[in-house]
């Protein structure tokens, strides 16, 4: 389990130095955002053999590491701390090949309390990292702009 976790931190992994935080709450921001999906960023960090890891991580910081996105995703898991960052576990597709994990500063925590699994959710963040092993985007200084409950998403029956 060592290896695994110093081989995930050190090679597989690339990432920003640590997200700060405010002290106070801020509004969703409208920074000019990144026209890329999850998915974009998964085919080229993900499907391209051709690169090396060290190219692909280089790739990963000319072209997307400290961009803004908004995202909408399906909730995937919750974790709500008190002294870190809480953060959510995201599925932009019903895929098991990438995720999203979007980190909030705690002071966020009595919007993410009202979440469940399965509801959607639109976040604004900005891309802070990529662990290679799992596939995973992660997103720093997340705010939820907009929450779709699960209960209330109507989907039409088949044929109609």
């Amino acid at each position: 389990f060592l290896v695994f976790g110093l081989l995930n931190e050190t090679y597989y992994s690339t990432h920003l130095d640590s997200p700060k935080f405010t002290d106070t709450q801020q509004l969703v921001k409208h920074e000019p955002t990144l026209d890329v999906a999850p998915v974009d960023i998964y085919k080229v960090l993900r499907k391209t053999p051709e690169l090396s890891v060290d190219e692909r991580k280089k790739r990963f910081f000319d072209d997307y590491a400290g961009k803004w996105v908004t995202w909408r995703a399906k909730v995937h898991e919750i974790y709500i701390y008190e002294s870190i960052a809480s953060n959510l576990k995201l599925k932009p597709e019903d895929t098991k090949l990438y995720d999203v994990t979007a980190y909030f500063d705690p002071l966020y925590n009595d919007k993410l309390e009202t979440l469940a699994v399965g509801d959607y959710v639109t976040v604004t963040g900005m891309i802070w990292g990529y662990y290679f092993l799992s596939n995973t985007t992660r997103l720093a200084d997340a705010k939820i702009a907009h929450i779709d409950k699960a209960k209330d998403i109507v989907t039409s029956p088949a044929g109609k």
